[in-house]
């Protein structure tokens, strides 16, 4: 037996179909009828002629009803079947051969039992034939079993549609589907013809119905359907008989009538017609399924959707990816839309984006927000129940989107891809994945879309107002939900407008109906707005943030989140200050001005955005870890998978000419286009998904690995199906390896840390975990014993004891902290600064154990390690260098040499020194030899290397440091200088950027000879270039730092660059984002190094507990601290506490930032330097820049002039006492009395902790 069947959707019978009578349930007859309901089932009776019938195949194809098509062979020639089997695979296809030659009559008898359509089209393929046949032709009409059009030569017109439907009746179905107002039969006939093959659309004219036309009407069936079709049959002119391709088209297009369920066809018994074989039926739904779902399709869709919703629930509250933080605005609550929810919720009205009093918005579509403050108001702002109900609120748009994803696929593909859509939707924890991750609109627009394609398919031959009505609202609550969403709304309605016009059904007035309620849906809320901003907006104004956001000297394909408002203190200065409408369009002038001068570059990033589109956003997707294993990223492997799938589905579709495929395509093509403009991100795909998720099955059905019911199946067709499904493996493969993985360099992606050990203390530590969490990346922290209960350690997902207090058994034990970075799994060590951040020892074992260190190389590490090294280095680089020896002192005569040749004063210093050991200034020849001494004796306890070398002493120079960045692609920028001058002991104490003497000509010149440093020695990651700056501007290499270094916060405010997390993309491997002229120093900013040292006693340390701690904020302020309030500071450790940082557009406003943020700092139980910052900013050569390496010991040196006291001792003296009163806890001996006057001793908390862990 012989077969061929592609693309099955419907099982085959599984009875003897020459029995008498077919066995089947009830159920599956209900099911079939459903099933086929609206099919048409087209019967070719094949007889010794082949030649066009390839043509007519696609004819019938290019239809959009929904068939089956069943070619029967009579048998009358062996070679006809094998040309039926050399035709082109086509869906829906069951071709049925007879064992011998049974005639035209019986083949077409036999298809009729093949047979499931409601209705049924017998189309000739052959141009001779046996007129006896006619008469087992009508049989079946005349007693009621089908419904039978046969079509025949067109130049035989009374052999043709005549002959079987009447005179009469063809000339009402012409003037009905032309539109024509002709009485005479013959000439309706030669229009009808005519019009359809030359596509002639004749003007509609009232027509009265004759009695007789009417009854036969009434007899037939109540609705006439016109079936297009895209087919030119073949021409005269080109030297060939038209035949009967004419015949073909004009059948096809004719009519299909409606009729009751029909039985099935019965062979007469003791037939001798010859016994039919390969039976095998397949009914492919190739178009448009006009079928309802029955019963058992709502009850198994109604069963996913539960599923779905109970999992969702379920995962909210184990697997939720944020805690609840009630009281804090955090981004899971949708931060601007939550801020403004917010708002709504205490009465304030639809304000206030960025938390403060900004006033009225329109920086939301106004929907969601309106939702999360209907829930706030309910069960609490930012409160934990208000949590559940939005993210549970979220669930349930996942889990009804499903309805639509089953109603489109089954219009379109059939009930088969339709189940299977459903059920991945409903069960895949991607999808979930958004609905628990945050409270946003990002499960709401899915849905929203996917009720407009559902609509826009249901428009194609909808009848009524209605549907028009529900189309229009559609539209305007996604207009207020989201209005990029409107990108697809002119492509939807002329997909419905153009498919409308092919059937002849109006469209104007139902589009006119539409419109008008789209545009009452967005009245009110564009009236407020003009109202609210005096001018009009269009739903929401902040496109030209988005459009900054995306293009500009920074960008690079993604997201630029640090220039944000709220990321950004300048930026909400600028936006509280110039407007939302203001700063919105300075926002897009800026972005447009960039473009303009780099169009080239545009372009370029924009092709970037697209591949971020679909193959995945580098980092963005972070938060989806569990899905990232081995050498290849999972994460946006599965993204690009999926998107690869997708995208061959869709083409499949729009090749077999699935009447919903091009409205797919053009949902695909037209929605992504803004985020191609901006920035891309992975739920901004989200909302096409469920889309793309229908044409990923389809594509899946079509490789013929998934089809039931085969009753047959031939080697040719197994081998068909194979190797279609293999090519499918294969593309998607291949995309994935070449973007995700080999040449994921191609679009920007590296595979991120999954874990890193931070190997320090303090407030670094707290700065690198903070970064680690922001990029989705696991903090382990170390600690020693007195930092058990330190800030860092509580602020980290891990923490690992290192040893007791000295930083020899803890922080610069090497082999200790490696040990906890191979027990934790850590894949980086980031070093902060200070302690092993530039030992290249440290980073040489690092690389030897296979674990990424956070900075520059060893060998880079060892060269500026040694500053006698890197002058000779920079000698040969042509760097300028402060006169002096390039090596060390090998004795105290060549000392004596150098300083003659030089001149005094010289500056000793130790090679391998930092922070101001080892360093010795010196005025006259008579000092030399014990300063030398004495420098080599502090540099071997420091470093453990006596190396000195000597340099010509400048004097009151400014300290001014250029930051650099370099990837390990070879690319090096410079950030800008930082002003360091003001310095006690060597050591910095305030530092500020930029510079008050740096003009843009001096900072180009040492930012360049910074990056000549960098290069000249190999050097990676983030780095410090510092210089010394004579009396005229002339500087000189000074040394290079090859860590972070503490003022990097200056830096940070006015580029808008996060350098610590700049430092840990570099050690993944990733490029730089920008390229030098992308960078631009924005105002200015001042950093105090807050000590718990003493103002009035040396500033010795003062270690001891935090009694009290009230930190600053407000507009400009930063404040980068390692403490909290109950902490006891050690003695052992460099005494930093926090930094302050006070920020403005011009230096005069961010030194009044800085006056007040210390005004309102206070930290009780010991002693810090606060007032020295207080002193330093309100003097007047400090204000006017007046600034060198001398300036604050001759500040220092001033006496104060102390402000009249009048009564402040006696105010100060009442107020300890009410203080000392009101916390008996800061008594040394805290005992209170208890009820029976007994003395009771209130107990230390650190003391219930230990006796807890003892007992544990």
């Amino acid at each position: 037996m012989n077969a061929r069947s592609l693309a099955p959707m419907i099982p085959a019978p599984t009875a003897d179909l020459w029995t008498s009578e077919t066995p089947t349930t009830q159920e599956s007859a209900v099911a079939e009828a459903a099933a086929f309901k609206g099919c048409v089932s087209v019967i070719v009776p094949i007889y010794n002629e082949v030649g066009h019938l390839d043509e007519l195949l696609q004819a019938i194809q290019a239809s959009p009803a929904k068939k089956e098509m069943i070619i029967v062979d009579d048998g009358s020639t062996d070679g006809t079947r094998e040309k039926l089997r050399a035709l082109p695979h086509l869906d829906g296809l069951t071709i049925v051969f007879h064992e011998r030659n049974c005639g035209k009559g019986a083949a077409i008898r036999t298809g009729l039992q093949y047979a499931r359509g409601e209705y049924v089209l017998i189309q000739d393929s052959d141009l001779e034939y046996d007129p006896q046949d006619y008469p087992a032709l009508l049989r079946p009409l005349e007693e009621g079993n089908a419904n039978v059009v046969y079509g025949v030569r067109p130049d035989r017109p009374e052999r043709g549609l005549r002959f079987f439907l009447g005179a009469k009746l063809l000339t009402h179905l012409t003037n009905v589907l032309y539109g024509a107002g002709i009485h005479d039969e013959a000439t309706c006939y030669k229009v009808f013809r005519r019009s359809l093959l030359s596509s002639v659309s004749l003007e509609c004219h009232r027509f009265e119905f004759c009695p007789e036309v009417t009854a036969k009407l009434c007899r037939l069936g109540e609705r006439i359907q016109e079936v297009p079709v895209s087919y030119t049959p073949r021409s005269a002119g080109e030297g060939k008989k038209i035949r009967h391709s004419d015949g073909w088209l004009a059948i096809w297009t004719l009519v299909t009538l409606r009729f009751a369920r029909k039985e099935r066809f019965v062979q007469p018994q003791n037939s001798n017609e010859g016994t039919p074989f390969a039976a095998t039926l397949n009914t492919a739904s190739s178009n448009l399924n006009r079928s309802r779902p029955s019963s058992r399709h709502w009850r198994s869709l109604l069963l996913m959707m539960l599923v779905s919703l109970v999992l969702q629930i379920a995962a909210i509250g184990l697997l939720h990816t944020y805690r609840f933080r009630p009281g804090e605005d955090h981004f899971a609550f949708g931060w601007e839309m939550g801020r403004v929810a917010r708002s709504i919720a205490l009465g304030q009205g639809f304000s206030n984006p960025y938390g403060d009093s900004t006033g009225p918005t329109a920086w939301e579509p106004p929907l969601y927000p309106y939702l999360i403050g209907g829930v706030f108001k309910i069960a609490g702002v930012y409160s934990d129940a208000s949590a559940w109900v939005l993210l549970i609120i979220n669930s349930s748009f996942t889990v009804l989107t499903c309805i639509p994803i089953f109603l489109i696929a089954n219009k379109v593909f059939g009930a088969r891809v339709a189940a299977w859509s459903v059920w991945i939707w409903a069960l895949l924890p991607y999808t979930m994945y958004w609905s628990i991750h945050w409270v946003w609109d990002t499960t709401l627009t899915p849905l929203l879309l996917s009720l407009i394609v559902l609509g826009s398919l249901e428009l194609e031959d909808w009848h009524g107002w209605k549907g028009w009505a529900i189309f229009g609202a559609l539209w305007g609550v996604a207009a207020l939900s989201n209005p990029s969403m409107l990108s697809f709304l002119p492509f939807s309605g002329l997909w419905v407008w153009y498919r409308r016009h092919k059937r002849g059904l109006p469209s104007i007035a139902g589009v006119v109906l539409a419109s008008a309620i789209f545009f009452a849906c967005l009245t009110p809320w564009l009236v407020r707005n003009y109202r609210t901003f005096g001018q009009f907006v269009f739903i929401r104004d902040d496109f030209g943030l988005q459009f900054r956001l995306g293009n500009g000297p920074y960008a690079d394909g993604i997201l630029m989140a640090y220039l944000q408002p709220n990321m950004n203190n300048l930026e909400f200065e600028k936006f509280r200050s110039m407007g939302e409408r203001a700063y919105t369009e300075d926002c897009k002038r800026q972005a447009f001005a960039w473009i303009r001068n780099h169009p080239q570059r545009f372009v370029a990033i924009s092709s970037k955005r697209f591949v971020y589109y679909w193959a995945g956003v580098p980092r963005a997707t972070g938060s989806l870890r569990i899905f990232e294993f081995g050498p290849f990223d999972f994460r946006n492997s599965l993204f690009l998978a999926s998107s690869v799938l997708a995208i061959l589905g869709l083409v499949l579709a729009v090749r077999r000419k699935k009447p919903g495929a091009w409205l797919f395509l053009w949902l695909v093509l037209s929605y992504p286009t803004v985020y191609y403009l901006v920035f891309p991100h992975a739920r901004y795909r989200h909302p096409i998904e469920p889309e793309l998720l229908i044409v990923a099955v389809f594509l899946f059905s079509e490789t013929g690995l998934n089809a039931t019911s085969l009753e047959v199946r031939t080697p040719r067709v197994e081998r068909f199906s194979r190797t279609r499904f293999s090519t499918i493996a294969a593309t998607a493969f291949l995309a994935n390896f070449c973007m995700a993985g080999a040449g994921r360099e191609c679009c920007g992606h590296i595979p991120m840390f999954k874990k890193i050990l931070v190997a320090n203390r303090g407030e670094i530590a707290v700065r690198v975990i903070r970064a680690c969490r922001e990029l989705g990346i696991a903090s382990v922290a170390v600690y020693s014993d007195v930092d058990r209960a330190s800030l860092h350690v509580r602020k980290a997902d891990e923490a690992y004891h290192l040893g007791a207090a000295p930083a020899a058994q803890s922080y610069l034990n090497i082999d200790k902290i490696l040990e906890v970075a191979k027990r934790t799994g850590a894949d980086a060590i980031h070093p902060g600064y200070g302690f092993l951040s530039e030992n290249a020892e440290f980073a040489q074992a690092c690389a030897d154990v296979g674990v990424k260190f956070v900075g520059p190389t060893p060998t880079a590490m060892e060269m500026m390690g040694s500053k006698t090294r890197a002058r000779q280095a920079m000698e040969k680089a042509g760097v300028p260098l402060v006169p002096g020896a390039s090596r060390g002192l090998e004795s105290f005569a060549e000392a004596e040499r150098i300083a003659a040749k030089i001149g005094f004063p010289v500056m000793l210093k130790a090679a391998a020194g930092g922070g101001g050991k080892g360093m010795r200034l010196v005025h006259a020849p008579g000092e030399l030899k014990l300063a030398l001494e004495a420098a080599q004796s502090e540099a071997q306890r420091s470093f453990r290397d006596s190396e000195v070398y000597i340099e010509k002493a400048m004097v009151n120079p400014r300290h001014i440091e250029m930051q650099v960045l370099a990837d390990e692609h070879g690319n090096t920028i410079y950030l800008g200088e930082r002003e360091c001058s003001i310095q006690r002991r060597h050591q910095k104490v305030l530092e500020e950027s930029p510079s008050p003497i740096v003009d843009e000509e001096m900072r180009r010149h040492m930012g360049e000879v910074a990056v000549r440093v960098a290069k000249a020695a190999g050097y990676t990651n983030a780095g410090t270039v510092e210089f010394l700056v004579d009396q005229k501007n002339n500087f000189y290499f000074l040394e290079m730092n090859t860590r972070l270094q503490v003022e990097h916060p200056v830096t940070e405010v006015i580029t808008g660059l996060d350098l610590v997390q700049s430092q840990i993309r570099i050690a993944a491997g990733e490029k730089l984002p920008l390229m030098q002229e992308d960078v631009s120093l924005r105002g200015h900013a001042i950093e105090c190094r807050i000590y718990a040292e003493d103002p009035d006693n040396n500033y010795f340390p003062s270690p001891g507990k935090v009694t009290l701690l009230l930190e600053p904020s407000g507009p400009g302020i930063r404040c980068d601290s390692g403490i909290y309030e109950g902490w006891t500071v050690p003695i052992d450790y460099d005494p930093l506490l926090a930094k302050l940082i006070g920020y403005a557009t011009d230096r005069q406003q961010a030194i009044a930032r800085l006056m007040r943020g210390l005004d309102e700092y206070f930290i009780g139980g010991i002693k810090t330097n606060i007032s020295l910052f207080r002193r330093i900013l309100g003097d007047s050569d400090f204000q006017a820049g007046k600034l060198d390496t001398g300036y604050l010991e001759r500040s220092l040196a001033r006496p104060v002039e102390h402000p009249q006291a009048g009564g402040r001792a006696e105010v100060a003296a009442i107020a300890a006492g009410l203080f000392a009163v009101l916390d008996p806890s800061l008594s040394q001996n805290s005992s209170i009395a208890d009820g029976g006057g007994r003395i009771a001793e209130i107990q230390s908390n650190w003391k219930r902790v230990g006796r807890a862990e003892g007992l544990s």
